[in-house]
C-alpha cells in the first residue's frame, strides 16, 4: 500500500507539472517538459523518505503503521517510550524490523532509511541494536544459535519478549539508553558485552 500511494502521488504531481508548464509557455515546451519531469522525479524521489502521510493521518496501532508501511505480517511488537519495534515477517520469510514513532495524535510513519542497524555476533548469538535518531532509547534483537532453551537477561534487568522461526530464536526489548556501549547480555549466567563481540 505504502509504494502503491506514493507511485499514484507521484504520477499525479509528474502529470500536474506537465499540464502547468504546457499551460503557461508555448515556447520551449521540450525543455520545460524536460524541466517539469526533473523536478517531479526530485520531489518524489524526496517524499519517499519523508512520510508526506503524516500530515494527513495518524495510525491507531503501531502493527498497523508497520504494515501500511511494509505490507508485511507483524510477527511481535516491543514498545518504548515514544516508538515501538514493529518485527515483521514478509512472504518469503524475510525478517524487517521497523521503528514507528508516537506522538499524542498516535502512530506515524518514519523514513525507512532513518532506522540504524548494527549487528554483533559471536559463536552463540547475535545481537542488533536498532535505533531511531528522533526517539528515545533503543531496541535489541538477539538472535540465538541453539536448539535447547535458555534464560536470557540483561544488565538492565529488561524484559524480553520471545519470537521462534525455523532455526533461531529470537528475543527483543527496548532500553532507554542511545548509546549501548555498556551495555551487556547474559545467556544462562554466561556475560556478554557489545564491545566483546565482532561488529559485522
Amino acid at each position: 500500500m505504502f509504494s502503491i500511494i506514493r507511485n499514484v502521488f507521484g504520477c499525479v504531481l509528474l502529470l500536474g507539472l506537465i499540464l502547468l508548464v504546457l499551460k503557461f509557455s508555448k515556447r520551449h515546451k521540450g525543455l520545460k517538459i524536460t524541466a517539469s519531469v526533473l523536478i517531479a522525479a526530485i520531489v518524489t524521489a524526496t517524499l519517499f523518505f519523508l512520510p508526506f502521510e503524516n500530515i494527513f493521518t495518524r495510525f491507531d496501532t503501531a502493527q498497523n503503521a508497520a504494515h501500511y508501511q511494509t505490507a508485511a505480517q507483524e510477527v511481535v511488537t516491543v514498545f518504548g517510550e515514544d516508538s515501538a519495534l514493529v518485527v515483521c515477517s514478509t512472504d518469503s520469510n524475510r525478517r524487517m524490523c521497523v521503528i514507528v514513532p508516537q506522538d499524542a495524535k498516535g502512530w506515524k510513519l518514519y523514513p525507512l532509511n532513518a532506522v540504524t542497524k548494527e549487528t554483533y555476533v559471536n559463536e552463540d548469538c547475535s545481537v542488533s541494536v536498532y535505533r531511531c535518531s528522533k526517539t528515545k532509547g533503543c531496541y535489541i534483537g538477539v538472535d540465538v544459535f541453539t536448539d535447547t532453551a535458555i534464560h536470557l537477561s540483561d544488565s538492565l534487568g529488561s524484559e524480553f519478549t520471545t519470537s521462534e522461526t525455523q532455526n533461531t530464536k529470537s528475543y527483543f526489548t527496548y532500553i532507554p539508553i542511545q548509546e549501548p556501549s555498556t551495555y551487556r547480555i547474559l545467556i544462562d549466567d554466561e556475560e556478554l558485552s557489545l564491545k566483546d563481540m565482532r561488529k559485522v
